[in-house]
């Protein structure tokens, strides 16, 4: 099971970086998984610049709207790579635990 998790890990941590490099890298438009809250974020601002009438309200606010998504976008790419991260250390830390050629030191 600890090993399955370690490839798991391993598989998070590919993926992410193929994704941060399709969004960075690739000229056209190239999705992942974690493009998922800049949509959402694009779809928050759209909605919002509903409310505003003139058109120099409606352009502050859409102005906006790019930072704060690619900000989401990089706490998103953070947020996976810590887990995947957290995942990896925690189960190579039980498969050294396990190892019998390994002991813990004694106090």
């Amino acid at each position: 099971m600890r090993t399955v998790a370690l490839v798991a890990g391993i598989g998070i941590l590919v993926a992410n970086a193929a994704g941060v490099v399709r969004v960075l890298i690739v000229p056209r438009p190239a999705g992942s998984a974690a493009t998922v809250s800049m949509r959402v974020v694009r779809a928050a601002f759209g909605q919002l610049a509903r409310l505003p009438r003139r058109y120099e309200a409606k352009d502050r606010l859409l102005a906006l709207s790019e930072p704060v998504a690619l900000v989401a976008l990089l706490a998103t790419w953070l947020v996976i790579a810590t887990g995947a991260e957290l995942r990896l250390s925690r189960s190579s830390w039980k498969l050294r635990w396990r190892s019998p050629a390994w002991h813990p030191p004694e106090w």
